[in-house]
């Protein structure tokens, strides 16, 4: 991993809106290397430069938590300027840089072309040192913050050309979009993009990007060790014998994995990792999604069907759908009472696709066995939530996607869509297509 970057942290910093560092580190010269620029995609490597660690200059603001700012190296300080500077002033850029209109354009008024990210979760998805290093040498500021509210998110993400949210918290709504007079991409750090409202975006202008192959594996990894738990119920068992309690009737109930029937509802990137996992278990699959055709999901050895039969046909279930207007309580009353009797569920999606209290009287009744639940309706799962009272149900607290690789594979394309941005590039893994023709900035295919 690359070395520590030429910025430090400043914690638990509270104050006004007021001053913000602009600077810009020089645009790389033509002899190649970053992210993009040379046949066979990605090279991340340390480019020999030498940090200069500084007391960091903080963005003050309405926040929760940490702040970073990027630093240019040492011997660019001559790159920062003060607000509406000329940038065709070649006495106050660094050597061999070169500046144009469209760079002018890009930059705007205050130069610096700025990543905010504003907000993540510290404990899994903090963002790493060589982000905001990779940033600076294709001259982009690199601005982290946590911002716990909608209008202390504003607040941040005023000044941003690219605004990205790792965490899952619905910050970015309507009546904040509509105030981001500068910002041309709004970036999900994730998967879901639920908590970004995408029609606003559309209206302004702004492009809607997420990551939608970073943590597949990952997560297909995680459904499958919570979908194992329920074939052989080991959680239960471990959680017995932990409490003094030698009972062999706990494994009284497990399944053999071969002859059963494992139900996919919804059946994208994550379901089909899931279904090649499983290849091998001698199961029949069934998969329920209006919007993949039954080529493809047979190419994956399992067989389209509709809902209602799936959810009478499987023993096991597995979801998969985004959460959506359409999802929302997708599994709900009715839909349990179609399940076969001692049916085992799986949720790695997003909790409220599952109406929870249906969930729990299905429970009750037996109907569902037990459950592996990795999200919830409400996170964290409340402490009086009836979930808690079965010991056939096995929780984790939402970490799917969570895995050294995927964190970096996050980070890593994110910076990248940070720079297509920049340089004017037309996006992969744009939600809302639409805004090409509306977008007041120009985007090339290349």
């Amino acid at each position: 991993m690359p070395r520590s970057l030429g910025f430090d942290l400043c914690r638990d910093y509270e104050g006004k809106a007021g001053d913000r560092l602009r600077c810009r580190a020089g645009r790389p010269d033509e002899r190649g290397g970053g992210i993009r620029g040379r046949t066979g995609g990605s090279r991340w490597q340390d480019h020999h430069w030498q940090s200069a660690r500084r007391p960091a200059r903080v963005l003050p603001g309405d926040h929760q938590g940490t702040v970073r700012v990027s630093r240019p190296r040492v011997g660019r300080e001559k790159a920062i300027q003060p607000a509406g500077a000329d940038p065709r002033n070649h006495q106050a850029r660094p050597a061999g840089e070169r500046w144009d209109s469209a760079a002018a354009a890009r930059c705007g008024p205050d130069l610096a072309f700025k990543v905010i990210l504003i907000d993540y979760d510290e404990d899994l998805f903090a963002p790493q040192d060589w982000v905001g290093k990779e940033l600076a040498r294709h001259g982009i500021e690199w601005v982290v913050g946590q911002h716990r509210t909608p209008e202390a998110a504003l607040e941040a993400a005023r000044t941003g050309d690219v605004v990205m949210i790792q965490s899952a918290r619905p910050l970015l709504t309507r009546a904040v979009i509509e105030q981001l007079k500068r910002c041309r991409c709004v970036v999900r750090l994730g998967i879901g993009y639920d908590n970004i409202d995408v029609v606003a975006a559309t209206e302004q202008g702004i492009l809607v990007c997420n990551v939608p192959t970073y943590c597949v594996d990952d997560v297909a990894d995680h459904t499958l060790a919570l979908l194992m738990d329920g074939v052989r119920r080991i959680a239960r068992q471990d959680r017995w014998i932990r409490a003094g309690r030698w009972d062999r009737t706990g494994a009284r109930h497990a399944r053999r994995t071969k002859g059963c029937t494992l139900g996919f509802v919804a059946f994208g990137r994550i379901a089909r990792a899931l279904a090649e996992r499983v290849s091998g278990f001698g199961m029949t699959l069934l998969a329920y999604d209006p919007y993949v055709d039954a080529e493809t999901i047979a190419r994956y050895g399992a067989q389209k069907v509709e809902l209602d039969e799936l959810l009478r046909r499987a023993d096991f279930i597995s979801v998969h759908c985004p959460l959506t207007g359409e999802t929302h309580h997708l599994l709900s009353a009715r839909e349990f009472s179609l399940m076969k009797e001692g049916v085992f569920i799986v949720n790695t999606s997003r909790g409220p696709v599952i109406d929870e209290s249906a969930l729990v009287e299905a429970l009750r009744s037996g109907k569902v066995w037990g459950a592996g639940l990795d999200v919830f309706e409400h996170e964290p799962l409340p402490l009086d939530s009836p979930l808690r009272e079965f010991d056939t149900v096995t929780f984790t607290p939402h970490v799917g996607a969570n895995s050294e690789e995927s964190v970096a594979d996050l980070y890593r394309t994110g910076c990248q869509i940070a720079i297509d941005v920049y340089n004017g590039r037309w996006l992969q893994g744009v939600v809302n297509p639409e805004v090409e023709s509306t977008t007041p900035y120009p985007y090339r295919r290349d």
